[in-house]
């Protein structure tokens, strides 16, 4: 029906073919067809959905764990650890993918050792008053160096 289709379409033809190229089963570690609860086969689209949630949301955990004050107590909140806004892993990380797809389509590609222009004075005047701060700005530093490992995930260049 696809390579009808595809004919019907004007794609195939004219020294144009299409072949089906199959490909194994996706199997559980038990070494059986991998299926949903339902009995379904696992589609691979469905995997790599699931990857990258798990990757996302062991970051958003961290994150949670790791952003609060560590002398005091706080609220584990399970539905705010994965929101899109505020202080959360995901918001960061969707942030930096932004940030990085302005930066790229403006032709400046920032990475570990690019050199920071401070262009304006206030620009200047804010890091000569970030740098004065002790603990936040070794803490922030560290956590900067580990980034995306201390998170256990990789911040996509784009979303």
């Amino acid at each position: 029906m696809v390579f009808a289709t595809a004919t019907a379409a004007g794609w195939l033809g004219e020294g144009r073919r299409a072949e089906h190229v199959g490909f194994g089963s996706v199997l559980g570690e038990d070494g059986k067809l991998l299926r949903t609860r339902a009995g379904a086969s696992v589609k691979p689209v469905e995997l790599l959905r699931e990857a990258v949630a798990r990757a996302v949301g062991t970051g958003a955990v961290k994150y949670a764990d790791l952003s609060s004050d560590r002398e005091k107590d706080y609220v584990f909140a399970w539905d705010r650890m994965p929101a899109v806004e505020g202080n959360t892993s995901v918001y960061l990380q969707y942030a930096n993918a932004r940030a990085r797809s302005v930066l790229g389509r403006a032709g400046r590609e920032v990475g570990p050792g690019t050199p920071v222009v401070l262009a304006e004075a206030a620009e200047r005047a804010l890091a000569l008053r970030l740098l004065g701060l002790s603990a936040p700005a070794r803490l922030t530093s560290r956590v900067l160096a580990l980034g995306p490992e201390l998170l256990g995930i990789e911040a996509p260049d784009r979303l």
